[in-house]
């Protein structure tokens, strides 16, 4: 059974919200470190929140889940839950502990991205990111 607090915080989101959202991440990076200019808050930044006309949430194919109504390291036990049970309806962990490499994001257990229900069962089954899955399907079509 999954913790009934765990629930879904964010989903598609307006140029204008992501915009508003991306540059107060800016402001809080170079407030948390004065030393910082705007474009290495900004790299920052996109380690965990991606500038307005990148975000996948502005696809209206991702969501964030939590337990609070703010993003933070979750419960692990309910993480795993979720994981398992969320490419039976389609979804994929997005960006899985291990995988900033393949992803250019660190590890977020709260984002969860859309991808169909067998592409989500083979990613998991094969435990990899939608970039290593798309580039299997890319050499699958060559």
């Amino acid at each position: 059974e999954i913790d009934p607090s765990y629930h879904l915080i964010s989903g598609y989101r307006s140029v204008a919200y992501q915009t508003e959202l991306y540059n107060s991440y800016v402001q809080q990076e170079m407030a948390a470190d004065p030393t910082l200019t705007e474009s290495q808050a900004e790299k920052k930044v996109q380690t965990y929140s991606q500038p307005p006309g990148a975000s996948e949430h502005q696809t209206g194919l991702a969501i964030d889940m939590s337990t609070v109504d703010s993003l933070n390291e979750a419960d692990p036990d309910t993480v795993a839950k979720v994981k398992k049970l969320a490419p039976k309806y389609g979804f994929v962990l997005r960006f899985p502990d291990g995988k900033t490499s393949s992803t250019g994001v660190g590890y977020e257990d709260w984002h969860f991205r859309y991808v169909g229900k067998e592409s989500a069962e083979y990613m998991t089954e094969h435990n990899i990111t939608l970039e290593e899955y798309l580039a299997l399907l890319k050499e699958k079509t060559k």
